[in-house]
């Protein structure tokens, strides 16, 4: 059986807010976004770089960066 998950953009957007909230103090650290997200998620893999929603996290991530600068 196949569960289809449905959510509002802004849904989507608090999700990739959040994240990043919980990966920032590991960005400071000098981690990547990825490790940051691999090790906030539990993930032992990496097959997560493809996805859309860590696509979303990483460009927030960039205009976050930017928008300090």
């Amino acid at each position: 059986m196949i569960t289809v998950i449905s959510q509002t953009t802004a849904e989507r957007n608090q999700e990739t807010q959040e994240l990043f909230q919980e990966c920032k103090p590991l960005l400071d650290e000098g981690l990547t976004i990825g490790q940051a997200v691999k090790k906030v998620l539990g993930l032992k893999h990496n097959t997560f770089y493809n996805q859309a929603w860590f696509k979303e996290v990483k460009n927030y991530a960039k205009q976050q960066e930017e928008n300090k600068g």
